[in-house]
């Protein structure tokens, strides 16, 4: 479980995770971003992380592996 700061947007879609600042605002993560796969032998999520400043806190943790035979996810993390 992670936590959104106020100039932060999150929206989670199925297995997509995304976190997008608006405006100048930063994006902090300091928990867990977690897009694993659920299901025996299926891929892993989409973690995205936008904004004009990303910080991933020393306690930051995002995964999106895949199970089983299932190929891992993606993760995106950078600047607008």
């Amino acid at each position: 479980v992670g936590s959104v700061q106020t100039a932060s947007r999150a929206v989670i879609i199925g297995d997509v995770i995304e976190l997008r600042s608006t405006g100048d605002g930063t994006v902090r993560v300091k928990g867990t971003l977690m897009a694993d796969a659920s299901r025996a032998d299926s891929d892993g999520g989409k973690v995205r992380v936008f904004g004009k400043n990303v910080a991933l806190e020393e306690t930051a943790v995002v995964s999106a592996r895949g199970a089983g035979q299932g190929s891992g996810g993606s993760i995106l993390v950078g600047g607008d």
